[in-house]
C-alpha cells in the first residue's frame, strides 16, 4: 500500500508530464508561427531596418528572450530535481581542484627541469 506522500508524488509526476507534453506541443506551434512570420517579415523588409534604434531594440529583444529562456530552463531543472524526476547535479569541484593542483605541480616540475637543462646548455656553450 502506498503512503499519502508517495501517492501525491506519483500524481504530481504524471500531471507535470502531461503539462510538459502540452507545453511542448504549444511551443512547437509557436515556433512554426514565428518561422512563418519571420519569412513574411523578411519578404517585406523596408529601409527602417537600418535605423540604429530599431537595431538596438532588436538586440535587446533577442537578449531578453535568451535570458528568460535560460532562466526558465534553470527553474525547470531545479523543479525536476526537487520532485525526483532528475538526479541532482554532481558536485565534483573537489576533484577538479585536485586535478588543477596536480597539473600545476607537473607544470612547475617541467619548468624547473627545462630551466636546469637550459642553464647546463649555457654552461656548455660558455665552455667551448
Amino acid at each position: 500500500e502506498m503512503s499519502l506522500a508517495a501517492a501525491i508524488q506519483v500524481i504530481q509526476r504524471n500531471e507535470r508530464g502531461r503539462q510538459g507534453k502540452a507545453r511542448a506541443l504549444l511551443m512547437k506551434e509557436l515556433r512554426e508561427e514565428e518561422k512563418q512570420r519571420r519569412m513574411y517579415d523578411m519578404s517585406a523588409t523596408t529601409a527602417t531596418d537600418k535605423d540604429p534604434e530599431i537595431a538596438a531594440s532588436n538586440i535587446q529583444k533577442v537578449y531578453r528572450g535568451y535570458t528568460s529562456r535560460r532562466r526558465a530552463a534553470r527553474a525547470r531543472d531545479e523543479e525536476l530535481v526537487f520532485i525526483g524526476m532528475k538526479p541532482a547535479p554532481a558536485d565534483n569541484s573537489e576533484e577538479l581542484e585536485l586535478a588543477l593542483r596536480q597539473a600545476q605541480a607537473k607544470r612547475k616540475t617541467e619548468q624547473l627541469e627545462n630551466k636546469e637543462a637550459y642553464e647546463k646548455a649555457l654552461l656548455g656553450l660558455h665552455d667551448t
